[in-house]
């Protein structure tokens, strides 16, 4: 899965850093088979993060613990992505 954001200023990409070092890593760090790379570029206020799950019943557990995670720390607005998607990987 890959989400990716586009904001519209520095702020935003810096709630969505705080946001994916709070909630998301945290929930998912000792989630059974992902490997993740969460990037951002400040100047061109983007994120983009790259999860690859072992398998999709592994990710729809582990982001019901993300979820579940975010919803007990309104404290914040929720940076949302502006697009997601979902690829299964080529394997020979």
């Amino acid at each position: 899965m890959d989400v990716g954001s586009d904001c519209a200023s520095t702020l935003q990409v810096d709630a969505g850093i705080a946001h994916v070092l709070d909630d998301v890593i945290p929930a998912l760090e000792h989630a059974p088979g992902l490997t993740g790379v969460w990037l951002a570029d400040r100047a061109k206020g983007k994120r983009l993060s790259i999860m690859v799950w072992q398998s999709e019943a592994a990710a729809s557990a582990a982001m019901a613990e993300v979820q579940k995670r975010i919803a007990a720390s309104k404290l914040r607005a929720d940076p949302n992505p502006v697009s997601e998607s979902l690829c299964s990987c080529v394997d020979r």
